[in-house]
């Protein structure tokens, strides 16, 4: 059984970074980042600039992904019931 992740999906500004959570405030994923590019770029890792911006892009990444497979397997279906008959 697969794992449900309702939306709206909220982005929450935690200690370091930024924690995505689904509509039952069920954890996704965290984003970690530093408050200055130099601290940033020392560490090799993002600005809370960049945390901020991934966190809020990954609810419509996974609206489009989730629409993308959907429209694949309803045109792989469409096309193998035509093919079999």
């Amino acid at each position: 059984m697969s794992r449900r992740f309702p939306p709206p999906w909220a982005v929450e500004q935690i200690p370091g970074g930024y924690k995505v959570k689904d509509a039952h405030s069920q954890s996704l994923t965290h984003v970690y980042g530093r408050e200055t590019k130099a601290d940033a770029d020392i560490a090799h890792v993002l600005t809370m600039d960049e945390a901020r911006r991934i966190a809020s892009n990954i609810e419509p990444l996974w609206v489009h992904c989730r629409t993308a497979l959907a429209t694949t397997r309803h045109e792989w279906k469409s096309k193998n019931r035509v093919a079999d008959h």
